[in-house]
């Protein structure tokens, strides 16, 4: 009897750090930041202030690049970071991933935490809008991960029976979406803005998805966990 691949689940995934590195979010922020500061106040290199900051841990990079500067603009550099349109791509493999699924019959989601505009601008830069069969965002449910009512409201939305969610903080995604009887893909991200964590008890553990396939996870055979 031939393998098949069992496409009866709804993919859900994570979406910052996840998906992309939220790193390069912050820093396109920074850029932009760095932009309006010259622009209208004539100060250069914010951008470079901003990531120093930022490597410390214990600062507010914004607040502080504003002390520093002795302007009260913080609120206003804020806005600009969430409004504006991010340079960020996917990570690598997952929008062939996204694709592959799609392709073999899967359902694809995203469940994330945040502002509805921060995260929708983010989805629309990283191109993979037409990928997505079900979005939740906090901001506009009024629910946050690890509630698990957020992932009974997936399951509602969902034309599938099974589910499966990847993610990269296994307190908000791996340890809920285990609690909610669903498999689970802990993505490792050593670029992660996030500390180390012990990892959880998710099904698979990976560190990027080029060298696992569909056909890897998903391949129906008598000792698959599926």
């Amino acid at each position: 009897m031939n393998d098949i691949i069992d496409s009866g689940f709804s993919v859900a995934f994570d979406l910052d750090d996840t998906i992309f590195y939220e790193r390069d979010y912050v820093i396109s922020g920074f850029n932009q930041i760095d932009k309006h500061i010259e622009n209208n106040f004539g100060y250069k290199n914010s951008s470079h202030k901003l990531c120093h900051y930022f490597e410390n841990r214990g600062s507010n990079p914004i607040r502080s690049l504003c002390e520093e500067l002795n302007m009260d603009i913080e609120n206003e550099l804020v806005k600009i970071m969430r409004e504006s349109t991010p340079r960020i791509k996917t990570r690598p493999g997952i929008k062939s991933l996204m694709k592959e699924l799609k392709f073999n019959g899967f359902e694809i989601g995203i469940i994330t935490n945040g502002r509805s505009k921060t995260q929708r601008l983010k989805i629309k830069a990283l191109g993979i809008e037409k990928l997505i069969d079900i979005l939740l965002i906090s901001d506009e449910i009024g629910l946050k991960k690890p509630n698990l009512e957020v992932f009974k409201k997936y399951q509602a939305k969902s034309k599938k029976c099974k589910f499966l969610f990847i993610g990269n903080n296994p307190s908000l995604d791996i340890y809920p979406a285990n609690t909610a009887g669903w498999k689970t893909i802990y993505c490792v991200s050593n670029n992660c803005m996030l500390n180390k964590f012990d990892k959880p008890d998710a099904d698979w553990h990976v560190t990027n998805f080029l060298s696992k396939t569909i056909k890897e996870i998903f391949l129906i055979k008598k000792t698959n966990k599926l």
